[in-house]
């Protein structure tokens, strides 16, 4: 884990405020609920509202929060998470159809 990990990793496991006995419950539906946010200022853009790349930045910093204080908890790094997602995308990149799959 990079400095820059750790470091953030136990900033944001030293501002978690959350009831420790319902940790995971709460850190899920708190990363829902921020990426929502996310998509909020999206569609305000749609509605004709101004783009503000900044207000998002912010909702993604919270989103990075959750998803870090989760993956701390389940004993990943956001570095592990990243190598996890490429190796799938990678094997679903490559990965042929079957003859056996049913067309569409």
């Amino acid at each position: 884990m990079s400095s820059w990990e750790e470091d953030y990793a136990s900033f944001c496991k030293r501002t978690d405020k959350h009831y420790k006995d319902r940790l995971m419950a709460i850190l899920a539906l708190g990363l829902c609920a921020e990426a929502g946010e996310v998509a909020g200022e999206l569609n305000k853009a749609q509605r004709g509202k101004s783009f503000s790349a900044f207000s998002i930045a912010h909702e993604l910093g919270d989103v990075l929060w959750f998803l870090t204080r989760m993956a701390d908890e389940c004993g990943y790094t956001l570095r592990d998470l990243a190598e996890l997602n490429a190796g799938k995308l990678k094997r679903r990149a490559t990965a042929q159809p079957r003859e056996t799959d049913p067309e569409p």
